[in-house]
């Protein structure tokens, strides 16, 4: 249930400080600022927004700092994050939020202080990173995950992927301490053969830090997630994702390629089974935020993969660009001070399709450009570029340039015009998925979301 049924007029909050890390929430700033001046997607009524700050904390080791610092220059303001905070008296009244996982020590003392924050909380960093302390919730919950093992040294690893040759194997650095290789999935649907391209994979791999191996499941990936404010769930979608860079799912893994996202009812079967179970414990009884659950849904069960309970992952600019009706002003506003009893209302039906636009080698100064069309620009988050005399640049700091994002009601429509908005993008090097509309892979949205509807997943569950 909700905690009122008649809200009080909450007034919004007129200003935001995105606090950022490698600057995946400049897109967020971007978009403020936009619809806020009439150049977004979303309704006007209570968008404007006061004041915009992008506020910066580098990581420690960061080695790119000269192009890290370009990212957002001529189109937002740009602050140190610590002075910031330091001086945070004469940022009362603006809202912060932290994109992904980190300044947790900042963001709890602001909340004990009564500032409005959004993200950077300890728990869902511990989830996100500490996999014991996740799957020993995911336990709680009863819900059931692939056969794991975690070594520290190659040959314990190479023994086990011996004891049973029919069985694949998924290989994934045990965050923070691996020095190891980034996730890695075999190529070969075959288990057997895939068996041996793992063993083969974990052979040619240096001593350094520890490593997961976990069973290759077959089944149906998917995403699902739920908001929460101080306990209670509020609002759900779901998304299908592709993660590896290059088109029929090849090359390396990257995290989102291309994906399709769309809202699911609260009450539906998937989230009954799943996140219903995990939020019902103890640890999110006064948790106000996000969690999604990877999963991989096969036998008449849902096999866990991996948490994520951080805003701005590839999904929330798809939802943002895509789905919402309302300014992204007014939906953070909502969220944080709980005026949640019609949430729903601030997004569309039908679905939203993203593509993330790459390069492979990232160059300081290349000119960005959209074909005349404000609807494609305006679809576009942002994640490496700047402004310079009203013309687009790229910072030369990341391979991952933008998430170009278009709606339609049914995925085949959204996908093509996706597809369309892509090809009206131009930088030296461009590239990025370009099948999302095609069906002929494995991992296709389009087949993901009638096999789950087949299984009656978004219908109301018990």
């Amino acid at each position: 249930m909700l905690p009122f049924s008649n809200p009080p007029v909450i007034p919004k909050l007129k200003k935001f400080l995105l606090c950022s890390q490698e600057l995946s929430g400049y897109g967020f700033a971007k978009m403020l600022l936009d619809q806020s001046t009439g150049r977004g997607q979303a309704r006007r009524n209570e968008g404007a927004v006061e004041d915009v700050i992008l506020a910066v904390k580098p990581k420690d080791d960061e080695d790119d700092f000269e192009h890290l610092e370009m990212v957002g220059d001529g189109v937002v303001q740009k602050m140190d994050l610590e002075e910031c905070f330091k001086n945070r008296k004469d940022y009362k009244d603006y809202l912060w939020v932290f994109d992904m996982n980190f300044g947790h020590e900042m963001a709890d003392t602001l909340r004990k202080e009564g500032y409005y924050v959004i993200g950077g909380q300890e728990f869902t960093d511990k989830l996100e990173h500490d996999r014991e302390y996740g799957l020993s919730l995911v336990e709680k919950a009863g819900l059931s995950q692939p056969q794991s093992h975690t070594f520290n040294d190659i040959q314990s690893g190479l023994d086990l992927i011996e004891s049973d040759p029919l069985i694949a194997w998924v290989f994934k650095p045990d965050e923070p301490n691996s020095e190891s290789w980034v996730t890695t999935t075999p190529d070969s649907d075959n288990d057997e053969q895939a068996n041996r391209e793992m063993y083969r994979f974990l052979a040619a791999q240096s001593e350094n830090g520890t490593y997961i191996l976990q069973e290759r499941v077959k089944g149906i990936e998917i995403n699902v997630e739920m908001w929460l404010y101080k306990g209670t769930p509020f609002f759900s979608f779901a998304n299908f994702e592709c993660k590896r860079k290059d088109n029929g799912d090849h090359g390396r893994m990257i995290g989102c390629a291309q994906d399709i996202g769309f809202k699911i009812d609260l009450d539906s079967k998937i989230l009954k089974d799943t996140l219903w179970k995990l939020v019902s414990l103890p640890e999110f009884s006064d948790y106000t935020g996000f969690i999604d659950l990877n999963l991989i849904i096969a036998d008449n069960e849902y096999y866990f993969l991996e948490f994520c309970g951080r805003f701005g992952y590839n999904s929330h600019p798809n939802l943002f660009l895509t789905l919402a009706i309302d300014p992204l002003s007014t939906i953070l506003s909502d969220l944080v001070l709980g005026n949640i009893s019609d949430f729903d209302s601030h997004f569309r039906g039908g679905f939203g399709a993203s593509i993330t636009t790459w390069i492979d080698k990232p160059v300081k100064g290349l000119p960005l450009m959209f074909d005349n069309d404000q609807d494609v620009e305006s679809r576009f988050y942002h994640f490496d570029t700047y402004k310079e005399d009203d013309e687009w640049f790229l910072a030369g700091y990341a391979n991952e340039t933008g998430i170009i994002c278009a709606h339609d009601y049914d995925i085949s429509s959204a996908a093509e015009e996706c597809l369309r908005k892509f090809d009206k993008i131009h930088y030296p090097g461009k590239t990025g998925r370009t099948d999302l509309m095609r069906k002929d892979y494995q991992s296709n949205p389009q087949e993901r979301y009638i096999a789950c509807q087949a299984l009656g997943l978004f219908n109301k569950g018990d």
